[in-house]
């Protein structure tokens, strides 16, 4: 057999015609049938490529000249954007990125689940800009002027993109940052901090964690912590609380698992509706707060509840969707693996005087099929798994039991429709799928999906 030689090679400058994107929103095109994913490219559109990468059956490129430009481009107007890499999409109007979700979903219920189904219009923001509560940053040499290098990686490289702003950050972001490279320029601790991470609670209250290779670089890290404490920042902002957090390994890992205190708060307060929720420095949560409330919203019309039902929360995390709907049920029992996350769910909902939830620590996959061989039952489960969706055990344990109603929260529409085939061939049926912009200017989108049991 004859191995097919790819038609171009990386430096190559080729013309291609663009006629889709990808799930991470590269455009798609071919040469000589061989497919190119072509970042900054829309469909639609004529493009100069330089080939940039070479695989078995693709090849990858950015654009050099644009030829003919596609109605849906919009201006970029940020100064970073190409070199970045951590928006996909600014370049496109925000009701085609919108279109183009709704369609991603759509298209991978179909061509992985088998499952074909309208998805209803994806629910989007009023202002798609300013939304991360959350942004991970990385240090590096100083620059001639003797400024601290503190920025993004370089989309798939180790390459430190200098940033002060970004239109992906809040309002009380950009003071911290300018105070941190202040300060980090003006000592030694520059030579020990390899990532800063920066989160947001309501009322402009920022909290930052400064991660180190060792422990021992405490001590060094308190006096930085104090000035960062000192008087409010521009726009009322103010740092709220510092920790150090200890990640010796390398890798695209920030943080590690030690988290230690080192001035002000302990944990940010964010409101969702009518509950609060306390976050801790190394807790999961949503990164987009206003579109949280959207999906909670969502999944509690789903959830259906009337006030009878014991829901069961899978991979509860903090709790946050399992305590948002306890209003309305009967009981809510929620599992998690992270030990952390189910003390701060436990005090969340202690905080919100809910006393209708409880909640377990355990590897799910494990605890699951004990429970159900127990004899638990829950009228309503809603799982919201990580990227890689569930382990096949759970979702045969949730079967067993015979919920009437799932609800599935996903972040990624792959395993989303790897998961719903499995539940639809043990008896269930996608009732309704309503995807949720979490991510804007980004290609990820997050999905609701209603199952319900089929009545034989």
């Amino acid at each position: 057999m004859v191995k097919k030689i790819a038609p171009v090679a990386p430096g190559d400058v080729v013309q291609v015609n663009i006629t889709n994107l990808n799930q991470n929103g590269e455009g798609i095109g071919r040469v000589e049938g061989f497919a190119l994913f072509v970042t900054g490219a829309l469909p639609g559109e004529e493009v100069q490529v330089e080939v940039t990468e070479v695989k078995k059956g693709f090849g990858r490129g950015m654009v050099r000249s644009l030829l003919k430009a596609a109605p849906e481009r919009q201006e970029v107007g940020c100064d970073c954007y190409e070199a970045c890499g951590g928006c996909q999409l600014l370049h496109l109007t925000y009701q085609e990125q919108l279109n183009w979700k709704r369609q991603l979903v759509e298209d991978a219920l179909a061509r992985i689940g088998g499952i074909k189904t309208a998805v209803k219009p994806v629910i989007g923001m009023n202002t798609p800009l300013y939304y991360r509560n959350k942004v991970q940053l990385h240090i590096g040499n100083r620059e001639e002027q003797g400024r601290l290098n503190l920025g993004y990686y370089q989309a798939k490289s180790r390459e430190l993109i200098p940033v002060s702003g970004c239109f992906l950050w809040p309002e009380s972001f950009p003071p911290v940052v300018d105070k941190l490279r202040q300060l980090l320029t003006a000592t030694p601790l520059v030579n020990i901090i390899k990532h800063i991470v920066l989160r947001e609670g309501d009322h402009n209250q920022v909290m930052v964690i400064l991660v180190t290779d060792s422990r021992k670089d405490t001590r060094q890290l308190q006096e930085a912590s104090a000035m960062l404490m000192g008087q409010p920042l521009a726009k009322g902002v103010v740092v709220a609380g510092v920790f150090h957090n200890v990640n010796p390994k390398a890798g695209s890992m920030v943080l590690g698992q030690e988290f230690i205190h080192l001035a002000g708060a302990k944990e940010l307060k964010v409101k969702l509706g009518e509950l609060e929720f306390f976050i801790s420095p190394g807790a999961f949560f949503q990164v987009n707060t206003e579109q949280t409330k959207a999906l909670y919203e969502q999944a509690a019309d789903y959830a259906g509840l009337s006030g009878r039902e014991t829901v069961l929360d899978v991979y509860c995390g903090t709790g946050t969707i399992g305590l948002y709907l306890a209003k309305k049920a009967n009981k809510v029992l929620g599992i998690e693996v992270m030990a952390d996350a189910i003390v701060d769910a436990r005090k969340n909902a202690r905080h919100n005087g809910i006393e209708n939830a409880q909640f377990f620590a355990g590897q799910v996959e494990r605890l699951l099929p004990e429970m159900v061989k127990e004899g638990f039952h829950a009228h309503v489960v809603v799982l919201d798994p990580p990227r890689a969706g569930c382990d096949r055990r759970v979702l045969e344990s949730i079967c067993q039991m015979q919920p009437d109603r799932i609800v599935y929260v996903s972040c990624d529409p792959a395993t989303l429709a790897r998961d719903l085939k499995v539940l639809t061939e043990e008896g269930y049926q996608v009732a309704e799928v309503q995807p949720v912009d979490m991510f804007p200017q980004t290609g990820h989108v997050e999905t609701v999906a209603l199952i319900t049991r089929v009545e034989k």
